[in-house]
This record gives C-alpha cells, sequence and structure tokens, in this order.
C-alpha cells in the first residue's frame, strides 16, 4: 500500500491494525487528500479535515489531530459500552497526523435535535449519561494528562518542548490547576511578580474537589452553539461545577482574549 504521493514528505505508520480487521485495502494518502466527501468539523479546513472514503472509511487528518485522539480510541476499543469508531491506521506525515476509522453511518446529531420530541431528547440525555457515567467509572491511573500518561492534551498547555510545569503529567489535581497560571505567566498575560499573579494561584488552590480522578472527553462542549435547550440536556448529561466553572472561564478569557 502506497502512503505517499510524488514530492511529498515520507510517511511513517505509527499504528495499524490486522489487515484481516479491514473492510477492504486503506486509503492512499493521494486519495484522502483528493477526496470531497467532506464531513462537519469544528476545524478550518485549510489546515486539515474529516473525510468520508468509499462508504467504509473516515478520516481525520491535520496539524490539529494529536497521536492522543488514536490512542484513546485503541483505549475505548476495550470498552464496547461507549460507542466509537474503531481505529484501522494512525499516520504520521511531515506535521501532520492521520487518523483512519471505520465508517459508521447515521446522521449528526446537531442536524435533527431540533426536529425531536421533548421525549426523544431527554431519552438522548439519559442515554449520553450512561455513557459518561460509565467512562467516568473506569479505573484511572490517576494523573492529569493524555491516555497514554503523557502531558495534558490541550492547547493552554501546549508547548513545543513541554515542560512538567506547564503541560504535565499531574499527579495532583493542585498541580494541574496552578498550570493554569504558569500558562499566563509564560505568556506575559501576569508578571510574574505581580500580586495578582498570587492572589489568583490562592484562588485557584482553594477550589481543591478532592475527587477521584476520572476519564474525561471534550467533544461535548463543541456542540454548544446548538439552537434550543441543548446547555440544559448538558447539565441532564453531567454534573455541573459551577464555581470551578466561572473560575476556568476567566483563565480562558486572559488565555484566548
Amino acid at each position: 500500500m502506497d502512503h505517499t504521493t510524488a514530492g511529498s514528505l515520507a510517511t511513517s505508520i505509527l499504528y495499524m491494525c490486522e489487515s484481516a480487521k479491514l473492510p477492504s485495502s486503506l486509503p492512499t494518502i493521494k486519495e484522502i487528500k483528493s477526496t470531497a466527501l467532506n464531513l462537519p468539523s469544528i476545524r478550518d479546513l485549510r489546515f486539515g479535515g474529516v473525510v468520508r472514503i468509499r462508504e467504509q472509511f473516515v478520516v481525520k487528518y491535520g496539524r490539529h489531530v494529536d497521536e492522543n485522539d488514536g490512542y484513546a480510541l485503541l483505549f475505548l476499543e476495550k470498552h464496547p459500552n461507549i460507542c466509537s469508531p474503531r481505529l484501522y491506521a494512525m499516520l504520521r506525515q511531515g506535521q501532520e497526523i492521520l487518523l483512519i476509522m471505520s465508517f459508521e453511518p447515521g446522521k449528526q446529531l446537531s442536524d435533527i435535535w431540533n426536529d425531536l420530541t421533548e421525549n426523544d431528547k431527554l431519552s438522548l440525555s439519559d442515554q449520553l449519561r450512561g455513557i459518561w457515567d460509565y467512562m467516568r467509572a473506569i479505573p484511572s491511573p490517576g494523573i492529569f494528562g493524555s491516555v497514554q500518561g503523557g502531558p495534558v492534551p490541550h492547547h493552554y498547555f501546549w508547548l513545543p518542548d513541554p515542560e512538567l510545569t506547564i503541560s504535565g503529567p499531574f499527579d495532583t489535581e493542585e498541580r494541574f490547576s496552578l498550570a493554569s497560571v504558569s500558562s499566563l505567566v509564560r505568556i506575559g498575560r501576569i508578571p510574574n511578580d505581580d500580586p495578582g499573579c498570587r492572589n489568583f494561584s490562592n484562588d485557584i488552590s482553594q477550589l481543591h474537589s478532592k475527587d477521584t480522578v476520572v476519564y474525561l472527553h471534550m467533544e461535548i462542549y463543541n456542540v454548544r452553539k446548538w439552537d434550543d435547550n441543548w446547555l440544559k440536556k448538558v447539565e441532564r448529561i453531567l454534573d455541573a461545577w459551577p464555581l470551578e466553572a466561572a473560575l476556568l472561564r476567566v483563565v480562558r478569557q486572559d488565555l484566548e482574549y
């Protein structure tokens, strides 16, 4: 199978499933990049995307894709109660990661949400609650980091050369929380000798819940632009943490605006 195109960067295989599990031959890099069957994505299509190929594969690729995305899918394969696509292959070409996954026919929930009855919405919310409860009950390694035990897979904690105090992984909630303050100091939003830096650190320290570390997935928050009453349903799916949410909103405003 050729995974390169003329003049392209060399492609390395990070993961490949057994050939017997494939529905057909894997798509080539050329086939992936030339397809016009783009699926919905929150990312700028100039830098990658999600495409459907031959009604058999879905490929997520681009600089925004992380190896942790692929390892998370491999982890979920061990837990069939959580619906997720099967990962067939994970490739690296230059600075891009490509995840070749199984195609699961269906409709985007965001496309049909407003047409559902209230009972249907409640039923779907309860199903999602069951998935989240199951996922959070999976024994975790007790760290704040990636599924592989590496740095936290979020851009707030990203550095070209990861530093333990900012990128993680973190063995306590306090160190995880204080890393956000370190990020503000690093980008110059808070001077290191500013009293506000110390006060901010103290405020975060007082919010430690001391709860068990659990697995989570961030994508549910990316559908907040839906119309209707989706946000109310989110509170049915996930427990609300208003104090922590308010403080993290302040952190987000300082880091992104």
